[in-house]
């Protein structure tokens, strides 16, 4: 019986092109669903497994702006790639349906699913079928398991299978969740997160190793086992000689009430890590459980794992570079870890240099300034009113390690001169210096100790007022170079692009206390003019010429506010550029 006279025109072409791509099946229009207005059975080949199934095409009623419901029954969920418990997934994140007319949707839709059935066929080779399964392995398990409430920071990266220390923080009162659970293989790197953390460490604490992680060769089975199967499910999906060492940890810690395993997932992508929580059945749930530094014990009562006990996945996260800088791929991430950087000044523009560098991959930064941080600071620096009164060195260090916990910084409240008489820095110890401090009295003796040495880089960035133009001055580790003959004897610059009253100063009632106004978008593109000189600088060894960079945006605003432009014109339907010299 046809009864698609009422439908929409998209469901009847929808309906006639589904006719058509599955014509040598036996297709067989059934009782509608809720929410479908029309749907069709059809009867698929055996499988691999020698199973008849069903697939079920339903139009919604919203069609095509909703895609055609599919299904299989019996539901070959674990058995089938891409099938759910609750459904097919044709269109996951990367892979997203098609919209447009019904045409395009459907057959879109059928030829997911085609390429579905394919790989369900007799004929396709098992490697085909087993491959597409780990392709999206974590799809699979995260649907079997519960989602405990703890979550997990994994401090580095272990190079082998090995037991991991864990630690429960204090939690604090400003955070609405508590802080998870910290893992590493090495207790130093615990104390080291923890005192970074504000989190005291008592000279005698008890980490347990209660966590392992596993260094995964191969993908163990899609279906997860019971908890006393779970340690056998992985054993034969690492190195030999890490069997061992894995149900030595496993029989020594069942006594625990939660344990856990991190997988280190195979593929050629990033570090992909996968976490199992393995709970004591008498545990209740979520209930707390304390380890390290109040609660450790140094023995363990063995236990017997039960089937009954609980496996269960966690929320992971690897505090880490691998894992950090994972999706920076333009830069050379190994030699920037390497590097030493100094940066004199820690203002709107040296905070916003600051943060760039850490979060390009430079691990080691020592910062230098010996201001604090004022309630007038705050709509341009990147610290919060949480800092106010504080020394902006410090807070940045502060502020910058929490960021990246993997970064080094090192700060310093104290002015350049100081800092080199008190011995707190010595310059050789640094692979490139940058200063935005606008002292130039520090500046005229950087560029002094500059024009002798070939040790390291250095780079001298400002903004003129209003920051609708900033410059950089640069010169590579390679060769001596002295820009103190660009500036007059007063620090002013002597190619600037624009002129303004009292030198754009605004004076307030103190002594000599005043300011330079600009605003916070034009300082963060200057500060990323410079941050890009420097991580050039960093990352090329051959650079050897002394590079003046400018940055020009809306120069007739600058009239507008009352300054002078006479620099170079923008190009035309150029909203601003960066203007790149030698010196």
């Amino acid at each position: 019986m046809d009864n698609t006279s009422e439908l929409t025109p998209e469901i009847k072409s929808g309906v006639a092109e589904l006719r058509q791509q599955f014509s040598p099946l036996l297709l067989t229009e059934v009782a509608t669903r809720k929410k479908e207005r029309i749907s069709f059975d059809v009867i698929l080949p055996d499988d691999y497994l020698g199973i008849s199934r069903i697939l079920h095409i339903g139009f919604p009623e919203d069609y095509p702006l909703v895609t055609p419901v599919i299904s299989v029954s019996p539901n070959p969920w674990l058995e089938w790639p891409h099938v759910m418990d609750n459904g097919i997934c044709l269109f996951s994140a990367g892979n997203s349906a098609v919209y447009g007319d019904g045409r395009e949707v459907l057959s879109d839709t059928i030829n997911r699913v085609k390429k579905l059935i394919h790989f369900v066929s007799p004929s396709t080779p098992a490697d085909e079928r087993k491959a597409e399964f780990e392709r999206e392995i974590l799809s699979y398990w995260v649907r079997q398991l519960s989602v405990s409430s703890r979550k997990l920071l994994l401090l580095n990266t272990p190079s082998v299978s090995s037991p991991l220390f864990a630690l429960t923080p204090a939690k604090n009162q400003q955070r609405e969740q508590a802080p998870g659970v910290w893992l590493s293989d090495s207790p130093e790197v615990i104390i080291d997160y923890c005192n970074k953390n504000g989190t005291s460490v008592r000279k005698q604490i008890n980490l347990i190793q209660a966590a392992f992680y596993v260094k995964l060769r191969t993908i163990p089975d899609v279906r997860i086992p019971a908890a006393d199967n779970f340690i056998d499910w992985l054993k034969d999906h690492i190195l030999p000689q890490e069997k061992e060492l894995l149900q030595k940890w496993s029989d020594k810690h069942t006594g625990l009430p939660c344990r856990w395993v991190i997988a280190d997932i195979p593929g050629p992508g990033p570090k992909t890590l996968y976490a199992f929580q393995l709970e004591r059945k008498s545990v209740r749930s979520g209930a707390e459980i304390i380890y390290g530094l109040r609660a450790g014990k140094k023995n363990i009562t063995p236990a017997t794992v039960s089937r009954e006990d609980k496996v269960l996945t966690s929320e992971s996260y690897l505090i880490d570079n691998s894992s950090i800088f994972s999706r920076t791929r333009d830069l050379d991430l190994g030699r920037l870890a390497g590097q030493k950087v100094l940066l004199i000044g820690a203002g709107s523009l040296g905070s916003q240099v600051a943060m760039q560098l850490v979060h390009s991959g430079v691990t080691h930064l020592t910062i230098l300034d010996p201001d604090t941080l004022s309630d007038t600071n705050l709509g341009r620096h990147v610290l919060s009113c949480d800092y106010l009164g504080c020394n902006k060195a410090l807070g940045m260090r502060d502020h910058l390690e929490k960021c990246i916990p993997t970064a080094r910084v090192k700060a310093i409240p104290s002015y350049f001169h100081r800092a080199i008489i008190d011995k707190k820095i010595k310059l050789l110890d640094f692979n490139c210096i940058i200063s935005t401090s606008a002292d130039w009295g520090a500046e005229y003796h950087l560029w002094l100790f500059k024009s002798e040495s070939t040790r390291f880089s250095v780079i001298q960035g400002w903004t003129e007022p209003f920051a609708l133009v900033g410059h950089a001055l640069g010169c590579p580790a390679s060769v001596k170079g002295d820009a103190r003959h660009l500036f007059d004897r007063n620090g002013a610059f002597l190619k600037r692009f624009s002129e303004w009253p009292n030198n754009g100063v605004v004076n307030i009632p103190a002594c000599g206390a005043g300011f330079i106004a600009g605003n916070a978008v034009n300082i963060q593109t200057i500060a990323a003019m410079i941050t890009h000189m420097a991580l050039s600088y960093m990352q090329q060894e051959d650079k050897n010429s002394r590079e003046w960079h400018s940055f020009i945006t809306e120069s007739d605003s600058i009239k507008k506010n009352g300054g002078t432009y006479h620099g170079p014109a923008l190009s035309e339907n150029t909203l601003n550029q960066v203007i790149k010299n030698e010196w």
